[in-house]
């Protein structure tokens, strides 16, 4: 069975390479199930980048972080990730000029724009508060700015995906795809010197400037025609009508997943950490003059700090401050499964 099945992958390949040495996009649509995998394994290999460079707390603020944006995006696009598609699709297939599908894909924007724009003031106005929901904690306020901004760009992912998708543009959509999330978060990770909200602003970025270098490319490699006002209006109603419905389902599938991520977040409380002479020269060892066992970054405290313990996929990950214990400093790292 596994050697049928590498050769399947191994025949996909061949014919892709064949297709792209004739001048044209591959056809197979198996490679869907390649960018889906490459995404899986790059969500990993963040986590376990994360993990590594960020430190115990920081770790524990990107894990929380991923999670809120996840959980935000999805009910703020109101099912145009379904939605866009369908009706790009339909449309196409009853006007093949591409005026009917153009007005789908602008009255996305009209839809998604005014309402990112609008709940991101709204959180802007209240980082404490934003913090607080999240973390459980106002001083994560911090971490409000980047993580609307890698709202905004996965909202621009989803739509440009979506359009891609609904165009049959596969190939073009699953390089996105793999672009934005399974390789950029690691980028970000690595590019972030230890900062958790750094690594959140950059996979912002990152994704707000593939998403529109992607539009870009789209519009200017097949052109573009305005639609009329009642196109545009007819095309805001359809994408509402038939995705609205599915934000409870939205919000069902993302949120019940990162409850566990949010309810450690706010159960964890303040843990003393007092600096021993054993931790101070440990620190001074590892070139770390501030006499630190490992450097803190934005938003930690030598004396009390919050340290979010941080869930994936069903396991707990609890990170804990560093204690003196039966007379001997340790660091205490314990997995709750």
């Amino acid at each position: 069975m596994p050697g049928g099945l590498l050769q399947a992958q191994w025949r996909v390949l061949r014919a892709a390479a064949s297709d792209v040495w004739q001048g044209r996009w591959p056809k197979s649509y198996a490679f869907t199930f390649v960018a889906e995998l490459g995404v899986l394994l790059g969500g990993l290999v963040t986590l376990k980048i994360a993990g590594d460079m960020l430190g115990p707390t920081g770790f524990g603020e990107y894990a929380v972080a991923r999670r809120a944006v996840s959980v935000l995006t999805f009910p703020l696009l109101l099912g145009l990730g379904i939605s866009i598609p369908r009706y790009v699709s339909l449309t196409l297939a009853a006007d093949p000029s591409g005026t009917t599908a153009a007005g789908y894909s602008l009255a996305s924007l009209c839809i998604g724009v005014p309402l990112v724009t609008t709940f991101g003031l709204a959180a802007l106005i209240a980082p404490a508060w934003f913090a607080r929901l999240f973390y459980g904690d106002p001083k994560f306020g911090f971490v409000t700015g980047p993580i609307l901004l890698a709202i905004s760009g996965l909202y621009a992912h989803t739509l440009v995906y979506a359009n891609f998708r609904g165009r049959l543009r596969m190939w073009s959509a699953n390089l996105l795809q793999l672009a934005n999330l399974a390789v950029a978060p690691a980028v970000a990770v690595v590019t972030s010197r230890g900062s958790a909200a750094g690594a959140i602003r950059v996979t912002g970025v990152v994704w707000l400037a593939t998403s529109a270098a992607a539009a870009s490319w789209s519009v200017l490699g097949r052109g573009f025609r305005a639609p009329g006002r009642d196109v545009l209006k007819q095309a805001t109603v359809d994408l509402l009508a038939f995705g609205a419905p599915r934000v409870a389902g939205e919000f069902a599938l993302f949120g019940f997943f990162a409850l566990p991520t949010f309810y450690v977040a706010h159960t964890v409380g303040e843990e003393p950490r007092r600096i021993t002479p054993g931790h101070a020269r440990r620190g001074r060892d590892a070139g770390n003059h501030d006499g630190l066992p490992y450097p803190l970054g934005h938003g930690q405290h030598i004396r009390s700090r919050r340290v979010p313990r941080a869930v994936a996929g069903g396991r707990g990950v609890a990170l804990r401050g560093l204690h003196p214990a039966a007379g001997s400093a340790r660091r205490d790292r314990r997995l709750a499964l």
